[in-house]
């Protein structure tokens, strides 16, 4: 049996007295931005005054970090503000644009590509969503509720006669019901 997960336990409880210290009008706001590869994401925090009421009150950010033997220098715009489920009230996250210095859109910027086509066909009110797909697992990478008696790549054909009155043994349900309710609801993403 791994240590590991008394380990979080610990790590999160020993952090549940600092978020509950009182904050003043200080409010840490986390950039978060996507790298120039596309395929990671970045963010770094910063302390401001006052708690910002919109995204128009965050100010811009600048970024220099080093990936794969290059350095990238980024004005880090923001776009879109949430409120922050791990650092909680009133603190921020801040999902933001990048530029290069001189203006123009930064390594793996897409949005701004998005934004050019959006409006040029604003006229025909395009329509499109996002799917969002994903499973819990152990810390030993497995999928959560798995028994690792079963092999990997063994179909069944579940049908609603086969799995009567199974319904209740569904793994992650009560988790997926919380995460509905505090991330989508509390938080808007």
């Amino acid at each position: 049996m791994s240590l590991l997960p008394d380990t979080l336990c610990l790590h999160r409880l020993a952090r549940m007295p600092y978020l509950s210290l009182p904050t003043g009008p200080q409010c840490k706001v986390t950039y978060v931005w996507i790298n120039a590869f596309g395929d990671k994401t970045k963010a770094k925090t910063r302390t401001l005054d006052s708690e910002p009421q919109s995204v128009q009150d965050v100010p811009e950010w600048y970024s220099t970090y080093r990936e794969n033997e290059q350095t990238f220098e980024l004005t880090l715009m923001p776009v879109q503000m949430f409120r922050d489920p791990f650092m909680l009230d009133p603190n921020k996250l801040v999902l933001c644009e990048t530029k290069k210095l001189n203006g123009t859109p930064a390594l793996g910027n897409r949005r701004s590509e998005c934004m050019q086509v959006m409006e040029a066909v604003k006229d025909q009110k395009p329509w499109f969503g996002f799917e969002q797909e994903f499973m819990l697992q152990t810390l030993e990478g497995l999928p959560f509720g798995w028994n690792g008696m079963n092999i990997l790549g063994v179909k069944r054909e579940i049908t609603p006669q086969s799995d009567r009155g199974k319904v209740a043994r569904i793994f992650g349900g009560d988790g997926n019901v919380a995460r509905t309710r505090k991330s989508v609801v509390r938080y808007g993403c």
